[in-house]
């Protein structure tokens, strides 16, 4: 409920202004309604201007780029499998909330070192697991053979991959995509790399 606007005179005594009555202001008098107009206005004005600033500050296609670059070199640099097989459960958990089946062509995008890779080639999934860090496809490998699971991995850009629309019966990211430079463009790429929509469980 919203609360009425109120005139308060110099005795500290107020009362709920109307529609009709008349504010003085200090360069002129108005109606209530027209100081909602002009406030609403105001709102507008500003709404429109952060707007602005926001577009201007929009990534360039080169910003990206170099976003793409400095990621790259820091998950290369480090030994993100230690911490990441920590992180299975998370693989496991996505494969059951998608529920997976024996037999479906499964990418993961940003696989890392394979979580939910493995998780779906546990369940007889034809998988491929891509990153755009080569040593990281590396544990996922050696973590598939210890386990005595096929896995495919391709080194690929979450933003670009190297496949045809259609090739998979899913495609799955556990946290990989959400660090892209370009979001919407990396989750583009997981809807083309899926089946036609009228097959989705």
């Amino acid at each position: 409920m919203a609360l009425p606007e109120m005139r308060c005179s110099a005795d500290d005594s107020c009362v709920p202004l109307r529609h009709d009555d008349v504010v003085v202001t200090a360069d002129k008098a108005c109606d209530v309604d027209e100081l909602i107009r002009i406030g609403r206005d105001r709102e507008a004005a500003e709404r429109s201007s952060e707007q602005e600033e926001d577009m201007s500050e929009t990534l360039t296609l080169d910003d990206l780029t170099a976003v793409k670059e400095k990621q790259h070199a820091t998950w290369s640099s480090g030994d993100y499998a230690v911490i990441g097989t920590t992180l299975q459960l998370m693989g496991e958990q996505l494969c059951e909330a998608v529920d997976v089946s024996a037999g479906w062509k499964v990418l993961d995008v940003a696989a890392g070192n394979g979580n939910a890779a493995l998780a779906a080639a546990r369940r007889g999934c034809d998988v491929v697991a891509t990153d755009y860090v080569e040593g990281l496809l590396d544990r996922a490998r050696r973590r598939a053979d210890a386990d005595g699971l096929t896995l495919a991995t391709k080194v690929a850009d979450a933003e670009d991959l190297p496949f045809a629309d259609g090739t998979f019966d899913a495609a799955l990211s556990t946290v990989g995509v959400m660090f892209t430079p370009d979001p919407r463009r990396a989750a583009a790429q997981l809807v083309l790399n899926h089946i036609v929509a009228d097959q989705f469980r």
